[in-house]
């Protein structure tokens, strides 16, 4: 007989799975253009924070990527 497999799916689960990809969906229709717009602010940020780090880390003041 073939071994039995070591994980089984739980419908359960992908159903919890699924709906919570319903509600992010929803969240995400609900989000006004003023928060897509903070969000985009928050990723140049972060944008600017890793060229930031990658050039003091080139000038050789921060060893991050060693």
């Amino acid at each position: 007989m073939p071994a039995a497999p070591v994980f089984v799916i739980n419908p359960a689960f992908i159903q919890s799975l699924f709906d919570a990809q319903q509600q992010n969906s929803m969240l995400l229709n609900q989000i006004q253009m003023d928060d897509m717009s903070l969000i985009a602010v928050g990723l140049v940020i972060g944008l600017i924070i890793i060229v930031v780090v990658a050039l003091m880390s080139m000038v050789g003041g921060l060893h991050v990527f060693d």
